[in-house]
């Protein structure tokens, strides 16, 4: 199964995503459910490395993406780029509860917001 964990903290501006396992709903390589998480994880890294050139961030994002084991974890520089970051993570957070909605066995979604 697939913990996936969306972080948002306002007082911070700190957006946070952990994802960590294997979802198993196929071999490696065939396993849809693990594609579908994999490329909403690899989306949102690209947006923030992109926001990051564009000095969104008080400090580049951390972003660590391993097989199984991902985090993204950024801290905006105001309150409108941290609006901006969150309706990108809206979008991955739409994404998720789809394959929640679709595949409950193989995905456990968390959101908090602290």
């Amino acid at each position: 199964m697939v913990i996936v964990k969306a972080t948002q903290c306002s007082d911070k501006r700190q957006i946070k995503l952990e994802v960590n396992g294997h979802a198993g709903q196929a071999q490696p390589g065939q396993d849809i459910v693990c594609s579908a998480i994999s490329i909403l994880v690899y989306s949102l890294a690209q947006v923030f490395s992109i926001m990051e050139t564009q000095g969104y961030f008080t400090t580049p994002p951390l972003i660590s993406l391993e097989s199984g084991d991902a985090v993204i974890i950024a801290v905006c520089r105001d309150d409108v780029t941290y609006i901006d970051a969150l309706h990108m993570l809206f979008f991955a957070k739409t994404g998720f509860s789809m394959i929640q909605a679709e595949h409950p066995e193989y995905i456990k979604y968390i959101v908090n917001e602290a």
